[in-house]
């Protein structure tokens, strides 16, 4: 999986969560747990992000 760190407004981080398979964009987010599928390439990513 490839993850970029941005800032956000409130000072804090969220991770930009592309496909490991095509890249495309799926969320950002600051925590997730979760297994989704791509829209693009319909394979499924098994997501654990936490921000600490």
């Amino acid at each position: 999986m490839t993850s970029l760190l941005k800032e956000s407004k409130n000072a804090s981080y969220e991770v930009v969560v592309r496909c490991p398979h095509c890249g495309q964009r799926l969320m950002d987010a600051e925590y997730v747990v979760a297994r989704i599928k791509c829209p693009r390439c319909k394979n499924y990513v098994v997501l654990r992000i936490e921000n600490k």
